[in-house]
């Protein structure tokens, strides 16, 4: 891909981003996150052909988010706290931990599910096929995981989530539960 041609793709998004928020560093930041999810997700685009559409759609998502943000009440905003990056990392690692001793307790088909997609590199289609299931089986397969999990955490730890929804603190509820 020439730099010409990127350069162009990105002018196009930006444009379109740009026209739907209010100034010129909203449609920056915005870009630059719709670029880093493009990124971060690339094993779900199945169909190279398709890379535009899916594209803007997640810019819609993150101009649908960027507005949701700002609706919320600054003086909210002014008293949440936000996890610094070394927090984050700190965080990131203990959870890490955590989910690897929790995945054997879930049932076999939801720890499955959720190693081949959340924490593998496989997109929910792709891996409905692996298992010859179909798409939407796959998607509840990973809906079910994710809440059983979500329980298993609450029920031994109480999270504090920032408003970028990013762990700030995970203290455990009982002495040795997590």
């Amino acid at each position: 891909m020439t730099d010409a041609f990127a350069t162009a793709w990105y002018d196009r998004l930006w444009a379109f981003v740009r026209g739907r928020v209010g100034g010129d560093a909203d449609a920056d930041d915005i870009t630059h996150d719709v670029l880093l999810r493009m990124h971060t997700r690339r094993g779900q685009l199945e169909d190279g052909a398709k890379l535009k559409g899916w594209m803007y759609a997640i810019a819609r998502n993150a101009i649908v988010d960027h507005h949701r943000a700002r609706r919320r009440d600054p003086e909210e905003l002014a008293h949440e706290p936000v996890a610094d990056a070394d927090e984050e990392s700190d965080i990131a690692i203990f959870v890490a931990e955590w989910l690897a001793e929790s995945l054997p307790a879930l049932p076999d088909e939801s720890r499955q599910a959720l190693e081949l997609t959340d924490l593998g590199d496989m997109s929910q289609a792709a891996a409905a096929e692996h298992l010859g299931i179909s798409k939407s089986g796959m998607r509840s397969r990973v809906q079910r995981g994710r809440k059983r999990l979500k329980r298993v955490l609450d029920s031994c730890c109480q999270v504090e989530l920032d408003r970028r929804r990013h762990v700030v603190s995970c203290e455990p509820k009982e002495p040795g539960c997590c």
